[in-house]
């Protein structure tokens, strides 16, 4: 995490007997488009809970995914590493440009918007 230039990076090791890889696309497994939009989903709301961005004990939810393009498959064995750049960081609303890499290639961009879904005490209480 480098909290000055808003940039948070991740990875992702595929595993070969990870639950999607029996289903998704029998015989030629690939890491499918919507966990990779979950992970960097997750990747954004670390950063957002972690430094301070909002209240303490926050959950941030995904409010939407804009412009994701998918430019390489991604197959158990590999790791996916995921850089995100903040374009927003504020209390009410995140942005950030995340992209995912296997090795030097590109694997996958897309912008996710995290919003507060509140505090995660009296959520789990409702």
């Amino acid at each position: 995490v480098d909290p000055v230039a808003k940039i948070v990076v991740g990875f992702k090791d595929l595993a070969p007997d990870a639950f999607w890889t029996r289903g998704h696309l029998p015989g030629f497994p690939i890491f499918p488009g919507v966990l990779m939009c979950e992970a960097a989903a997750q990747l954004t709301a670390f950063y957002y809970m972690t430094q301070g961005v909002g209240p303490t004990g926050v959950l941030m939810g995904l409010g939407a995914m804009d412009d994701a393009r998918f430019v390489r498959m991604v197959r158990p064995g590999e790791r996916l590493v995921m850089v995100g750049t903040g374009i927003k960081v504020h209390r009410r609303l995140t942005r950030f440009r995340v992209q995912g890499f296997v090795g030097k290639e590109p694997a996958f961009e897309a912008t996710v918007t995290g919003v507060p879904l509140g505090n995660l005490e009296d959520l789990r209480r409702a």
